[in-house]
């Protein structure tokens, strides 16, 4: 009797088992594998959290994959907010057969003023909670930032090969030199969440306001659809006024009438160049006639060479912090046995406040030997020298006076500057 009682129970509860098991897959929900939340602007796409308030819409893609046991349904899904129930608006099969595997389920919403709590469900089981924050337009503007604001000035340079213009960092240029005035910038989202399409709906504008009549012009930014979806775009505006009347201007940088980054100009006067342009040094450069052969950078110049090309090397930079310009510059030899220097090169370059370098033509290294020095000048007016011959030695006799200079050391303007160096060395203060 037990025996047969025993195998009655065996069998009603594989039986039980069984049906729980089928019963169990059945109602077992399917598993969410990814969530992703984005919003659209105008019909440009961003993935991601927080969403801007002034969002057009707001999307919702779930990734979720059904067992062979289980059908896929889209009407089974839905996305409940805090005020209403929003079905499934696509679902799109991705793998395995049409009835299980990985389904793509895409929501859209309306944007939100604020922050809500999301549920996703299937068949009213939740799968997943998610917050969403929500951005409004004064904390987007408040976490833009505007990075390295610089202003540039178009300058027309005659040169060898013929006239160019060059576009040339300052916050100081001369008024009759600049052609037009840029102002550019990088506007950077502080948030690495939060792309630039918020700049869609508070137009960015560069205004433009001349110190001296308080007249102002005011000129908006557009960006392309690649820099509104990243943190980071370099843009670039150009004055629609070009600057003529001496004295100051101010550039600000501005959202929804709020300054985000203000600096100064100013337009300076015409005056002699060569006060403007400090000397900073001179070198030799000497290069084999043979190909890849280094170039070398040589204080003084060996007189055994026979080979190769020699050219001087000269350093300049503008005097006057953030003052960029364009100056005729003229390179003369002075020759033995030569009363007039002879003219070697001539050539407007650019000069800024960093060191710029500027090499003329060059010369061979056997015609070198009848050379004295190198004179770098502008507008007549002297402002360096490169010397081959060694600076003679004060010597002293045994009197107490210095012994005079060999009769042979042909005196030229270059020495002249040299002197004047060293003197005014000898008289600054320690």
């Amino acid at each position: 009797m037990w025996r047969w009682l025993k195998h009655l129970i065996g069998w009603r509860m594989r039986d039980w088992l069984a049906h729980s098991s089928a019963w169990l897959s059945l109602t077992a929900p399917p598993q969410l594998r990814s969530l992703k939340i984005g919003w659209n602007k105008h019909g440009l796409e961003w993935e991601g959290v927080p969403v801007l308030a002034t969002a057009d819409e707001i999307f919702v893609r779930a990734e979720l994959y059904y067992p062979a046991s289980k059908s896929a349904k889209r009407t089974d899904l839905t996305l409940r907010t805090s005020r209403q129930s929003f079905p499934a608006e696509s679902f799109i099969q991705s793998g395995l057969s049409a009835s299980h595997g990985t389904h793509l389920a895409e929501f859209r919403l309306p944007p939100l003023e604020t922050s809500d709590t999301w549920d996703l469900r299937w068949q009213g089981q939740v799968l997943c909670q998610m917050m969403v924050p929500v951005l409004s337009s004064s904390q987007f503007i408040d976490q833009l930032r505007v990075d390295l604001a610089t202003l540039k000035v178009g300058l027309r340079v005659e040169s060898r090969a013929g006239p160019s213009e060059y576009i040339v960092p300052c916050s100081k240029f001369l008024r009759k030199q600049g052609r037009y005035l840029l102002a550019s910038a990088d506007i950077v989202s502080t948030n690495p969440q939060v792309p630039l399409l918020g700049l869609l709906d508070c137009q960015p504008t560069v205004v433009f306001c001349e110190q001296a009549t308080g007249q102002t012009w005011e000129v908006p930014i557009y960006l392309t659809a690649e820099q509104l979806r990243s943190t980071r775009a370099s843009v670039s505006v150009r004055c629609p006024m070009q600057p003529r009347r001496l004295g100051h201007w101010t550039i600000e940088w501005r959202v929804l009438n709020r300054s985000l980054r203000s600096y100064s100009l100013e337009v300076c006067p015409m005056r002699s160049l060569h006060r403007y342009i400090e000397f900073l040094g001179a070198r030799f450069l000497w290069w084999d006639d043979k190909p890849n052969q280094p170039i070398e950078i040589d204080k003084q110049l060996l007189k055994t060479l026979s080979h190769g090309r020699v050219c001087p090397y000269f350093r300049l930079r503008s005097k006057q912090p953030g003052l960029s310009f364009a100056a005729p510059i003229e390179v003369y030899v002075i020759c033995r046995g030569s009363a007039e220097p002879r003219l070697l090169a001539s050539e407007e370059i650019v000069i800024t406040d960093a060191p710029t370098v500027y090499v003329p033509g060059t010369i061979a290294a056997s015609d070198v030997r009848q050379i004295i020095a190198f004179e770098l000048r502008h507008a007549g007016h002297s402002i360096g020298h490169l010397s081959l011959c060694p600076v003679p030695v004060a010597k002293i006799n045994s009197e107490g006076a210095f012994q005079a200079a060999p009769e042979d050391l042909p005196w030229s303007p270059a020495y002249d500057e040299e002197l004047r160096e060293r003197l005014d060395r000898l008289m600054e203060q320690p």
